[in-house]
């Protein structure tokens, strides 16, 4: 029992060699079998962990684009289990509006047997639309002939989501130099506007000035004469007081002397009168004499001499 194989006897010596050695062959082909058997598990637990550790997409396809092999990273990204993508059609994920739904992977690689940050949008259970960047290649066995099609798909939301706030932050900073800018016109224009007051102003002050320096040269110049006018009619009224005195001591008190002493002392009264106008003109000039002296900034109040 438990005997493999077996001879009758008589036999031959050579059969039974030649028996043993087959059987022992045998034996170890039976071994070598169960050692590729165990490499072959210990491989396909290192491909299952392989494809579980990468965080991109992996997917595997037939020449007839059929999904042979997805890791859980795609079947996690779409909301599906991986028994519900194997042996589907890639198509069916692509988003109804992607140009791969309609013309199918194979018309990426027409043009090269490999293919890097192709865009392309997927599908997600819930009908979502996922926007990522397809690379891959053909998968040959021999040169010419087509195994089918490896693909990495990487979800491109998040690299959307910081070109957009990058964008974003463009925006911005182009903004505020436009408001710089604008603010740094408008503080030219004020600038300028100001400047040219101000300039307008110092023209002004220095036409002021000379005016000024005009107007108290007139006013020096009327001072002098005024003050020695009025130095003469103030002589000719100490006079006229004097001429009055002496001609009092010529009439007596006869009719006739007083008749002709009221005629001079109503030419002397009347002489007085205009004496008097002329030193209040006179006044009034030294008044205004002294009011142009006094517009000038450099003028010293000073009374004539």
């Amino acid at each position: 029992a438990g005997a493999s194989d077996y001879l009758r006897k008589p036999f031959q010596p050579q059969e039974l060699v030649a028996r043993a050695r087959a059987h022992v062959e045998l034996q170890k082909r039976r071994d070598d079998a169960l050692i590729a058997y165990d490499e072959l598990d210990r491989y396909k637990v290192y491909q299952e962990k392989l494809l579980a550790s990468i965080p991109d997409s992996i997917i595997v396809l037939d020449p007839a684009e059929n999904v042979t092999l997805v890791n859980d990273a795609f079947a996690t990204l779409l909301g599906y289990e991986q028994s519900e993508i194997l042996g589907k059609s890639i198509r069916e994920f692509f988003s109804a509006d992607e140009i791969l739904q309609m013309t199918g992977v194979i018309t990426a690689f027409r043009q090269n047997p490999i293919i890097h940050g192709l865009n392309c949008s997927f599908k997600t259970k819930s009908g979502d639309r996922i926007p990522s960047t397809l690379s891959g290649s053909i998968m040959q066995t021999e040169p010419g002939g087509k195994l089918g099609y490896v693909l990495v798909a990487h979800d491109s939301r998040e690299m959307q989501r910081i070109l957009a706030q990058e964008s974003r932050a463009v925006a911005a900073e182009i903004q505020r130099s436009d408001e710089l800018k604008q603010a740094q016109a408008e503080l030219k224009v004020k600038t300028e506007a100001e400047l040219k007051h101000a300039q307008n102003l110092i023209v002004q002050s220095e036409k002021l000035s000379a005016l000024g320096q005009m107007i108290a040269s007139i006013g020096h110049e009327i001072a002098n004469p005024a003050w020695l006018s009025a130095e003469c009619v103030g002589l000719s009224v100490d006079t006229l007081e004097l001429l009055e005195k002496d001609l009092k001591t010529l009439f007596d008190d006869s009719a006739e002397a007083q008749k002709v002493w009221e005629r001079f002392d109503s030419r002397l009264s009347t002489l007085r009168g205009h004496l008097t106008t002329s030193q209040t003109a006179l006044a009034r000039l030294h008044d205004i004499s002294y009011a142009l002296r006094t517009q000038s900034r450099h003028e010293v109040k000073v009374s004539p001499q």
